[in-house]
């Protein structure tokens, strides 16, 4: 039964990146930042276990919207509040990972 578990800590992780990605390089992602926040948004509301939350949803949903706002405002910069809370859950991630091993 790992591998779900792992999985859906790893697609979080990947579609997080993709998203990074946009923010660091604008100009040059092959995917639309669109797909890649929508793409996020659906592999954080897949649950550990099927009822452990990676994230709270209202707070899950308030950071693919920040993220949202970023890309239309400016996409080179990323804000520290924002910066802060994918910080903090790739840092989720990880752990739970590191758990899971």
């Amino acid at each position: 039964m790992r591998g779900p578990r792992r999985r859906a800590c790893t697609t979080v992780e990947t579609r997080l990146s993709r998203v990074l990605l946009f923010f660091r390089y604008p100009d040059t992602t092959g995917q639309s930042i669109d797909e890649s926040l929508y793409d996020l948004e659906r592999a954080l509301h897949a649950r550990l276990f099927g009822v452990v939350d990676l994230m709270p949803e209202d707070q899950a949903n308030t950071l693919v919207d920040a993220l949202r706002r970023a890309a239309q405002d400016s996409p080179a910069h990323l804000g520290a509040e924002v910066d802060r809370q994918v910080s903090v859950l790739s840092e989720d991630c990880r752990r739970w990972l590191d758990t899971l091993a």
